[in-house]
């Protein structure tokens, strides 16, 4: 075996030289750079150890030079050095070298180990597979002369081959970055390669998951039978690589050189045959995804240079085509998210109306019930009204039987006066009737009348000042005492039969009101409003459900006005406080707290920390809105999964499930949060929206 030693110190060549002829290894030496690639092809060694340090040319540059050239690159090269810094032994790595070692290596046996071991890798290199369709014509050329002028001359023109290369890689480069379209990237690829080679047909052969990609890239003339052969040969080459693989339905690509135009051409008889064909495989990930395919009619078409330059465009060009293919795939697969979310996005909002409609459907019964009772009130006064009224005319004639003077009228008059004024006074209960009774019954038992307990009774009734009792029992002594009462009696019916119209007819406008703001169904954008004013609304529609047996306590701080999508929030508000009349079964405390959020209060901090304890000083201000009941609780086990769409805890037909899940998903959507913390006896949901809301929304609206 021999092996080259190039180095500029005479005693490292004697010291190395004895080592080798020891093991049997015949020993060329070489004093420079210059000399050492002269001497590399006249006496073509089977390994060159290269000293980096060199008069005329560094042993990088040396390097660089064997590899660059087709005859001497199979040559392994072990670089025997001083340097042992970790970036020396990089760049010479990086300049082509098999193997790197320093001189003060520690025994002879790693020496002979790594020399045995290149030589060993470069003949297992040498015996693997040729690349495909590499001319022979330079392989027994004789090589020209080395001087000094010739090696620079080749170092300047491998110069400017890693320029070009850099070059190409730097337009690959770009386009992979970018993430150009699928075929965008195609035509580029084919552009950049025509600027490189000259050829007739260029073919990219890609397989996409199921699909077969065949573009070919036309250099007019072309004839069809060249077109058919060049499709043929790269699908082959394919194969080559992927043998299992069953090929059908091939989708073919015609792409033209857009500086010319493609006419149909026939030529002479051998015009048409392929004469050179070169393919490169497409490689990512150590799997060959398709063919890079170059076809003329011209013999050696083709330098070897340039094949060094393919070869470096196809593996930068791979991953090019494959971000395309990526690039596609996302475009395709955006495509099908914005498709799904638009879907999930009116699935959603349809079953926010459904839960809507069926929480006001559970509603209905209660409220219901609560215009109806103003609605009997309404009947029966009217009854009573019109029964006062068909009876107060006689009760009238039979008063005017007697004599009243003015005076007399004038009393009377003030006492139906004082009854017309009492229509903005509420009912006395029966208490305080029962008091006044015993009272004016008292004060009666001196003033000479008879039937003291039914006058007594009226008077408390009619709920007089202190003038106009004196006024009516100054009438009662001085008249009949029972045409005077029965037809002030009458009176004060139509008075308080004409006040309980008003006051039932108040309720029903309050419940109607509260109704139609509670649903806003032709009021689906952003406004500005007051929490509160929802929340209000909320409790009237839900009256019905908690006025007998629990206990509301409202706890409202001042709070600015929120941007907000009101019909949305007052769906939140009835999903928790719904919930939580339903977990008390009609018993219990229902606790309703607003407040900003970080509290100022310190009082509120401890509980605020137990149920928000991310909540710092320097956090963004929020509107809160605690809601809390005093019912069993909810389970630590399934506090996780509330939100979660269709889990209930609830016997069928009491609900779906989806009310909690939806009030996240509109808490959310104002940017806001809902958080719980429960334990028996205490259940609270605490709803956090930014002051701001959705004022981004509102503006545009």
């Amino acid at each position: 075996m021999k092996i080259l030693i190039a180095d500029d110190s005479p005693t490292i060549i004697e010291v190395v030289r004895f080592l080798l002829e020891t093991q049997g290894f015949e020993v060329v030496s070489a004093s420079d750079g210059i000399e050492a690639i002269a001497k590399t092809y006249q006496v073509c060694p089977d390994l060159v150890l290269l000293d980096i340090e060199m008069p005329k040319m560094t042993g990088y540059q040396v390097c660089r030079l064997l590899k660059s050239d087709e005859r001497t690159k199979s040559i392994p090269i072990i670089i025997l050095t001083s340097r042992g810094q970790k970036k020396d032994r990089f760049w010479g790595m990086s300049t082509g070298a098999d193997d790197f070692i320093t001189k003060d290596f520690e025994a002879e046996e790693e020496l002979f180990s790594k020399i045995r071991l290149a030589v060993e890798r470069s003949k297992n290199e040498a015996g693997g597979r040729e690349p495909r369709g590499i001319p022979k014509h330079q392989a027994d050329e004789t090589p020209p002369p080395i001087t000094e002028v010739s090696v620079l001359e080749q170092v300047n023109h491998i110069l400017d081959q890693q320029l070009f290369q850099a070059t190409i890689v730097n337009e690959l480069s770009y386009l992979a970055i970018n993430m150009h379209s699928f075929f965008t990237s195609i035509q580029s690829i084919f552009s950049l390669l025509a600027r490189i080679c000259e050829f007739q047909v260029a073919s990219i052969f890609l397989q996409e998951e199921k699909l077969y990609h065949n573009f070919l890239f036309l250099a007019p003339p072309v004839s069809r039978q060249f077109l058919q052969t060049i499709k043929q040969r790269v699908i082959e080459e394919y194969k080559a690589y992927q043998p299992l693989e069953h090929i059908e339905h091939v989708q073919v690509t015609i792409l033209k050189d857009g500086d010319l135009a493609y006419q149909e051409h026939k030529p002479a008889n051998d015009e048409h045959q392929v004469a050179t064909f070169l393919a490169f495989p497409l490689k990512i990930r150590n799997s060959v995804i398709g063919i890079l395919g170059i076809g003329t009619t011209k013999e050696n078409a083709i330098p070897l240079e340039t094949i060094d330059i393919l070869h470096v465009f196809t593996n930068e060009a791979s991953i090019v085509l494959d971000n395309a293919l990526l690039f596609k795939q996302l475009e395709q697969s955006n495509l099908e998210l914005e498709k799904t979310i638009t879907q999930l996005k009116n699935t959603q909002a349809q079953l926010v109306q459904s839960e809507k409609m069926a929480s006001l459907g559970q509603l209905v019964a209660g409220v219901a019930h609560e215009i109806n009772t103003p609605a009997g009130a309404i009947n029966a006064a009217t009854s009573n009204m019109m029964a006062a009224l068909a009876s107060i005319e006689e009760s009238f004639r039979q008063l005017m039987r007697e004599p009243l003077p003015p005076d007399a009228q004038a009393m009377l008059l003030n006492i139906i006066s004082e009854f017309i004024g009492s229509l903005e006074k509420e009912r006395k209960s029966t208490v305080s009737l029962r008091e006044d009774t015993r009272r004016y019954e008292q004060s009666l038992e001196t003033s000479g009348l008879s039937n003291i307990r039914n006058i007594a009774k009226q008077m408390a009734r009619f709920g007089l000042s202190e003038a106009r009792n004196a006024d009516l029992l100054q009438l009662l002594r001085a008249y009949n005492s029972e045409r005077v009462l029965d037809f002030l009696e009458k009176c004060y019916k139509i008075v308080v039969a004409s006040r309980d119209i008003k006051t039932s007819i108040h309720l029903i406008t309050r419940i109607v009101n509260a109704l139609k703001l509670y649903s806003r169904l032709d009021q689906a954008k952003v406004e500005e409003v007051d929490i509160h004013e929802g929340i209000e609304t909320t409790m009237i529609i839900l009256q019905s459900q908690f006025k007998y047996g629990i206990e509301v306590v409202k706890k409202f701080s001042d709070l600015p006005k929120i941007a907000c999508y009101a019909n949305e929030l007052n769906q939140v508000w009835t999903n928790i406080i719904h919930n939580a009349i339903q977990a008390m079964k009609g018993q219990g405390m229902l606790t309703i707290e607003t407040y900003l959020s970080p509290q100022d209060d310190e009082s509120d901090e401890a509980i605020s920390a137990e149920i928000s304890p991310r909540l710092t000083p320097s956090a963004e201000r929020k509107i809160a809105v605690r809601i809390t009941d005093t019912g069993p609780g909810i389970p630590l086990e399934i506090q996780g999964k509330i939100f979660d769409p269709y889990f209930t805890t609830k016997d069928q037909g009491e609900g779906s499930g989806l009310g909690l899940g939806i009030a996240q998903q509109i808490v959310e959507r104002h940017h806001g949060e809902i958080r719980l913390t429960s334990r028996p006896g205490q259940t609270s949901f605490e709803v956090l929206l930014p002051i701001s809301g959705v004022r981004k929304e509102y503006l545009a609206s």
